[in-house]
């Protein structure tokens, strides 16, 4: 399976936009990349769809494709392809719109291997430490929802050891590496796709 480093979106700001219709302007970072959405007003009406909503399943379509443009319009030819956006959760949206940031992830694999980093890499700083399910999410830029079944996948493959009830991952719940994790992070090369020190200073800075 193909493995790729986490994206970072970041809200700036939106503004009324200055271009060849009515809409808006919504100013984006993906990781080092800046880019600018213009949307019209025609299709965020004909889309009724939130501004915020309309830029963050862009955001996504985008994200593991091609890099941002410094511009790029969203105008009711747009419309056509909307119904193929990526889908976003009620979760996601509400992260995206309280904090301005979050972090898209390639796969499920992608996500198993950032996770199995960034608890080593905690794990490293602190040996033995727990951290709770609530925020392992917050320090991954994602939510519960996202990170729930894969945190139970790798429970099942002895790599993550979790505290917590059944078959559901909650907040409350407490999660930390195995010693199983640590040395396949050590030893496996197919975890080098993604390099600690890249992931792990996106999702912290």
């Amino acid at each position: 399976m193909e493995l790729k480093r986490p994206v970072i979106v970041r809200l700036n700001f939106i503004r009324k936009g200055n271009f060849e219709v009515p809409g808006v302007e919504v100013n984006v970072k993906f990781n080092e990349r800046y880019g600018t959405f213009r949307i019209s007003e025609q299709f965020i009406k004909m889309a009724q769809m939130e501004v915020e909503l309309i830029a963050i399943r862009k955001l996504k379509d985008l994200a593991f494709k091609k890099p941002v443009y410094e511009y790029f319009n969203i105008f009711t030819d747009q419309l056509v392809s909307i119904d193929h956006w990526p889908i976003v959760t009620e979760e996601e949206y509400k992260l995206w719109k309280d904090k301005k940031d979050l972090a898209l992830y390639y796969n499920s694999y992608s996500i198993q291997n950032v996770v199995l980093k960034i608890l080593n890499e905690e794990h490293r700083l602190s040996p033995n430490v727990s951290l709770s399910v609530k925020n392992f999410a917050s320090l991954m830029k994602t939510t519960v929802g996202i990170l729930a079944p894969e945190i139970l996948a790798l429970q099942q493959k002895e790599l993550v050891e979790r505290r917590g009830s059944g078959n559901t991952v909650d907040n409350s719940d407490w999660i930390k590496i195995t010693d199983k994790g640590i040395e396949q992070i050590r030893g496996y090369t197919g975890y080098s796709g993604i390099k600690l020190s890249e992931s792990y200073k996106l999702l912290v800075e």
